[in-house]
């Protein structure tokens, strides 16, 4: 569970190629797969945060704020996870 209080956690990602609506980030263990549905992915709920690099959103509970820069294919995304803040 990454996103326990207290914990820190970083990673990598390479884009090979760019979908949509790309969310990457971290969940409790309290997310059920059942939450997970087209369209209603990480970030999209109170239990995840996420980031977007095609609209430059960050999210969490389904409510997006201007973060970041476009992304693109052969980027490589750092994500990092502050427990304390419960924030990424």
């Amino acid at each position: 569970d990454n996103a326990k209080s207290g914990q820190r956690s970083y990673y990598e990602l390479t884009i090979k190629k760019l979908s949509r609506c790309p969310q990457f980030g971290f969940a409790t263990s309290g997310l059920e797969t059942s939450e997970l549905t087209p369209g209603n992915g990480v970030g999209d709920n109170a239990k995840s945060w996420a980031v977007d690099g095609v609209r430059c959103q960050k999210w969490h509970a389904g409510n997006g704020e201007e973060y970041g820069a476009k992304w693109s294919a052969g980027d490589v995304i750092g994500l990092a996870w502050d427990g304390v803040k419960r924030a990424i």
